[in-house]
């Protein structure tokens, strides 16, 4: 296109529109050089974040939110470079600006420049001024060039930089394709468990499972390619959660003939996670769930006991049961885990189950058991089965209580009886006699009844005399029995055997349990001339005896005396 000119006093005018198009020019070619500044700049720091990132993963294995936080951090770092070295300096088109970028590079033009575009092609004030100042800025800028004032040449080390970066990245692709592209699979999808290629393979034989607690669990891997002598088994323990509590251990192991590592744990206790290592090759990360039988928060057994105890009904906080013959028993237990199912086995001689495992209720999802059952004589334990969901398929876990408990049925024991008077067991007396008893008697839960019972000698058919209603679990009693107001028959050379009978109670199929005294006592029954005779026998004799006591008495005191005299 021609440049138009106006003339001013006679002097051709250039209308500037060369020198607007250098000015374009140099904000043009600075843009081209904040591209290529910006460029550079993104591709060296993303070429170092691949390499460093990628040595990172490769020595560490990173885990999943490591992977994620590295991703983060690397977008986030080019986005600053980006936005630092190329967004900020990708300025629009500015005349003034660029009036002045060129007034302070060259110098000579004053402020002629900036008047220029100041004022305009149609300036207020005085168009002959104005003409003459734009006219006087057109003629300076023409000698002048603005290409000068952008140098690509500052680009050359940054963009040598990044042509090295991007050589180091392809250098890297071409010696480890298959490291770079698991880098990457696991850099965009940080749960892949994609590992790196090793010269050394390592390779779990089995993944993840699930074991009862105490249980021996066999870990092992086969290596393959470059078989190193040795290899080593990295353990790390996790909680309920599933969540690491500490730092890897590391186990020394030696590769066997067939090339496999093995490791055996007597007894796992806790969940843990393990990996195998052989040379430069690590196998996938493994973990052992580690499946804890519940423990019994709350034990309450009530106890119903039969009417004939008396007694109310009882809670206990045992599982070792104690009651009476006829009670019954429920247990409720609170466990600390769900169940699926809850058993009581009966044990033998042997601990080992002797019937069919009675099965528990189970309410509040699987947290608490119940059970009613009558109070037998027995040892027993529980028996306690969990569910897991491994792998989308269901296992179940069986645990024996190692604690053995006792269920004892104390039997109704017989009631006691002692006729404590009269102490003699042979007696006798006339028709008219009357007989003063005195007994003791008790039970373990309560006496009912007493009576006198008797029979003629010889005879097998037993009486009975009503005493009283006890309703005690010990009494002492006096009774004074009338042998001619209640033995039937009663005649002059009769011997009556006697004794005590007590009942408890408690009602069995056959009646009450009662006790008799023992050993029973018999009277002779005297006319009252034979009676008195044997009394004054009986006096005579205790006069003898008693004669004879004293004349014993006598010899001792004469002995002593004697004694006493003769000791020096």
């Amino acid at each position: 296109m021609s440049q138009a000119t106006i003339h001013t006093n006679g002097a051709p005018v250039s209308d500037g529109s060369a020198l607007e198009r250098k000015l374009r020019s140099l904000w043009r070619r600075q843009r081209w050089h904040a591209h290529g500044r910006g460029l550079a700049a993104v591709t060296l720091t993303l070429a170092a974040l691949i390499v460093g990132g990628l040595l990172i993963d490769w020595l560490i294995f990173l885990p999943p939110v490591p992977r994620v936080l590295l991703l983060l951090g690397m977008i986030a770092a080019v986005g600053a470079v980006a936005y630092r070295q190329w967004w900020v300096l990708l300025r629009p088109y500015d005349p003034r600006r660029a009036a002045l970028q060129v007034e302070r590079h060259h110098r000579q033009l004053g402020s002629a420049l900036i008047a220029y575009v100041q004022l305009g092609p149609q300036p207020d004030g005085s168009q002959a001024l104005a003409a003459a100042a734009r006219q006087q800025a057109v003629q300076l800028a023409e000698r002048l060039s603005f290409v000068e004032l952008v140098s690509f040449r500052d680009l050359r080390s940054l963009v040598l930089g990044a042509l090295v970066a991007v050589a180091v990245v392809a250098g890297v692709g071409v010696q480890w394709p298959v490291a770079l592209a698991t880098f990457g699979e696991r850099l965009v999808n940080p749960l892949s468990e994609r590992a790196y290629p090793t010269r050394t393979q390592v390779a779990l034989l089995e993944q993840d499972r699930h074991v009862p607690r105490g249980a021996p669990v066999t870990l092992g891997a086969a290596v393959a390619g470059v078989v190193p002598v040795e290899g080593a088994l990295e353990l790390r323990y996790l909680d309920d959660e599933g969540e690491a509590t500490g730092d890897w251990e590391r186990l020394p192991l030696t590769v066997d003939d067939e090339g496999r590592l093995h490791h055996r744990l007597t007894s796992a206790d806790r969940s843990f996670a393990y990996r195998f290592r052989a040379g430069d090759g690590r196998s996938e990360q493994a973990q052992v769930t580690v499946v804890a039988p519940p423990r019994v928060r709350r034990v309450a057994v009530t106890l119903n006991h039969p009417e004939y105890t008396g007694l109310d009904e009882q809670v206990s906080e045992s599982l070792n049961i104690r009651a009476p013959e006829g009670s019954d028993a429920e247990l409720r237990l609170e466990l600390d885990r769900p169940v699926t199912k809850a058993e009581l086995l009966e044990l033998g001689g042997d601990g080992e189950p002797t019937d069919e495992p009675l099965a528990l209720d189970l309410a509040d999802g699987g947290r608490t058991a119940t059970l009613a059952l009558p109070v037998r004589t027995m040892n027993y334990r529980l028996r306690w089965t969990r569910a897991t969901n491994t792998t989308g398929s269901v296992e179940t876990f069986v645990f024996d209580d190692p604690v053995r408990h006792q269920m004892q049925a104390v039997p109704d024991a017989a009631p006691q009886v002692q006729l404590l008077q009269p102490v003699s067991r042979n007696q006798v007396g006339t028709m008219s006699k009357t007989v003063p008893l005195v007994f003791r008697a008790s039970d373990d839960h309560k006496l009912t009844e007493a009576w006198v019972v008797y029979r003629r000698e010889g005879s097998d058919e037993v009486h009975q005399v009503h005493i009283d209603e006890l309703e005690q679990k010990t009494v002492e009693r006096n009774f004074n029995w009338s042998l001619g107001e209640t033995v039937e028959d009663l005649a002059v050379g009769d011997r009556i055997q006697y004794t005590i009978e007590v009942q408890d109670n408690r009602v069995h199929d056959d009646g009450r349990q009662r006790s008799r005294a023992e050993p029973w006592r018999s009277i002779e029954i005297l006319s009252v001339e034979a009676f008195l005779q044997h009394m004054a026998e009986r006096q005579v004799e205790s006069f003898e005896q008693l004669q004879r006591v004293r004349e014993e008495t006598n010899d001792w005191r004469d002995d002593v005396r004697r004694l006493q005299r003769e000791a020096p």
